[in-house]
């Protein structure tokens, strides 16, 4: 009896240490356990980071934390920002591929000119609606595009003979906006981003003679972030007659602005030669006012005699003859020097400009939707 009482005091103390085996294996399995499940979880992404990386890229929250989660976390936010963009652009291609056929008769036309008005570039970006096209995702894409356009032109040497403009168009894989996509990869981007199929219409870098000065406006008038921003743009190369005309109290840029305006809104098809202008003629014959070079002439005194011989001696006095007929001008010019000028429809474009000292070697007119084959240039006519 004392014997089996030994073994029954002493089997537990003989056995410790397999039992302390047991019980460590127990818990390790149980921290493995706890730390498989903590990271099958997903880590926690923060409010600031979703806003931070939808303020950089312009995506959905949803598609924000996607870029985050698949990075691991917010602390490979740089990562997660490559990861999106190349997700987005890869989206993109599979999207824009699916919309290409659908037509896209909407857009916007972006413009911007260099410091010293020598250089300008356009964007003519089109979509499918005119919902789109007013969108600040769509106008972003223009100002990023323009702006990419604008590195581009910096980057090349033009020596522009003559008083033309010159015009090189450049292929959207051919520059890189700032994040080094190329144009055609930012489009395709958007593409996916707005699911509407967006086309590079134009891209173009223009350029004027170095003694020139080159404005622009586009119309109606949006700007962003020192781009302009329309459905219609022109484009006219000014000069100075003299170096005295560059003492005057009205900046030529001033004059550029006004005579863009009106190659906007009276669509010239053709600049016209300065100094010549084209007979017009009143209802009254016999006070037939033919312009030549700016002076109006009147019928000789032979002319007059031989009407009072004819028993046709009226007195020809002002309450006689229509005052407007006498200075009328075409209103179907197509010549630019020789329109109305729409500021001051009592003066021609050429006469305002004599005013002014200043002269026009070369304009441009390009409408939204219009094609490159049928701008309006100087030499359209």
């Amino acid at each position: 009896m004392g014997n089996q009482l030994q073994v029954a005091v002493h089997l537990p103390f003989r056995h410790a240490p397999a039992r302390s085996i047991f019980v460590g294996i127990a818990r390790h399995a149980t921290a493995e356990a706890n730390l498989a499940e903590i990271q099958s979880q997903p880590p926690i992404i923060s409010k600031e980071a979703l806003v931070k990386m939808r303020k950089q890229t312009g995506y959905s929250y949803v598609k924000c934390r996607k870029a985050l989660l698949a990075c691991g976390g917010e602390h490979n936010f740089e990562q997660a920002l490559r990861w999106i963009k190349e997700t987005a652009v890869k989206e993109g291609w599979d999207k824009a591929a699916k919309l290409s056929t659908r037509v896209a008769s909407q857009g916007l036309i972006g413009f911007a000119s260099s410091a010293n008005n020598n250089t300008s570039v356009l964007i003519e970006l089109n979509c499918e609606t005119d919902f789109v096209a007013r969108s600040a995702e769509f106008k972003n894409l223009i100002v990023e595009l323009v702006n990419a356009l604008q590195k581009c032109a910096s980057n090349m040497s033009t020596s522009i003979d003559g008083s033309k403009l010159s015009t090189t168009n450049i292929e959207p894989n051919k520059f890189n906006v700032a994040d080094g996509r190329t144009a055609e990869e930012a489009i395709v981007a958007t593409v996916g981003k707005i699911g509407e199929n967006i086309r590079l219409a134009r891209a173009a870098i223009i350029s004027a003679p170095a003694s020139a000065q080159l404005y622009g406006q586009t119309h109606p008038k949006d700007e962003l972030a020192g781009v302009q921003i329309g459905r219609f743009v022109s484009l006219v190369t000014l000069g100075l007659k003299s170096a005295d005309n560059a003492a005057s109290d009205f900046p030529l840029a001033q004059l550029g602005h006004q005579i863009c305006q009106h190659i906007i809104g009276m669509a010239p098809e053709s600049l016209g030669t300065p100094g010549t202008k084209k007979a017009q003629t009143t209802n009254t014959a016999a006070n037939a006012v033919v312009e030549d070079s700016g002076e109006e002439t009147t019928p000789s005194q032979t002319e007059k005699t031989e009407a009072d011989a004819d028993g046709e001696d009226e007195d020809l006095n002002a309450s006689q003859v229509d005052q407007s007929e006498l200075t009328r001008i075409d209103g179907n010019e197509t010549q630019l020097l020789h329109q109305a000028f729409m500021l001051n429809p009592e003066q021609t474009v050429s006469d305002y400009l004599d005013h002014h000292g200043a002269t026009i070697g070369d304009f441009l007119r390009i409408e939204m939707g219009q094609g490159q084959e049928k701008m309006m240039t100087s030499d359209s006519a």
